[in-house]
């Protein structure tokens, strides 16, 4: 019998204007979730890794479908960069928009984010099942079709559990096999379960934002709610929250 493979559907940002006035409008839902980023823009922080992620989607097809190989690049002590990679590894501290930032570049460049929702089964049956859909275009999910132009998260791959020691090694081959880009997510780089999946993939580091960064982002939504705080306060805060912007 076959695992079943859940993919959550993603909303596409909300259409036309979405400004913090038009926000502060709505009542009743968290702040999380009315003032969460709709585009890159609204991210706070981390302009240099979104950017490298944004370029190597764009470049996706026409590496791996054109076979047209980008020139090596080599980031400090002279690292080479794995930039023709199938998979991206987007690591960094929890709270500081990794996930967003994957789900508004993908859509900004015209892909579907299929999320992969392992957070019960990571074990390498489900992980294997998924691989086999990847490499012969099945479909996935009631609403997604593989024919489509469609990217592929797998979050929280730092996560597997450490008594399945074929979930990493499924997601390996997945990755050698999958005819779309996949984006794999952790929170810890060094964790054991990804040094060998960072092999495999283009490595990717978010930072914690700034306090300043935070600051300004935490005294706009409360200008935007008609709170006056104090910009540095803010930032003083931030800073003791580890940059988490939740």
């Amino acid at each position: 019998e076959q695992t079943k493979v859940t993919i959550d559907p993603v909303k596409p940002p909300m259409s036309g204007k979405d400004n913090s006035s038009s926000r502060g409008d709505v009542k009743g839902i968290l702040w999380t979730d009315k003032y969460k980023p709709r585009t890159l823009k609204d991210l706070v922080g981390n302009n240099a890794p979104i950017t490298k992620l944004r370029t190597w989607l764009q470049d996706w097809e026409k590496v791996h479908v054109h076979g047209q190989k980008k020139p090596v690049t080599f980031r400090g002590r002279g690292v080479p960069e794995n930039v023709n990679a199938k998979a991206v590894l987007v690591s960094g501290p929890p709270g500081i928009g990794k996930t967003t930032a994957c789900r508004l570049v993908a859509q900004e460049l015209g892909y579907i984010p299929m999320e992969f929702n392992a957070s019960d089964q990571r074990n390498k049956a489900t992980v294997d099942n998924l691989a086999s859909g990847l490499a012969t275009n099945a479909v996935i999910g009631k609403n997604y079709s593989l024919k489509q132009k469609s990217c592929l998260i797998m979050d929280e791959v730092d996560g597997m559990s450490g008594g399945d020691r074929g979930g990493g090694a499924a997601l390996i081959q997945l990755i050698k096999k999958t005819k779309m880009p996949v984006m794999c997510i952790c929170n810890d780089r060094m964790s054991t379960k990804v040094r060998s999946l960072a092999n495999s993939c283009y490595d990717i580091r978010f930072t914690k934002p700034n306090g300043a960064q935070c600051g300004q982002r935490v005294a706009a939504i409360a200008k935007a709610e008609g709170v006056h705080v104090d910009t540095d306060a803010m930032a003083m805060l931030a800073e003791q929250l580890g940059g988490d912007m939740r």
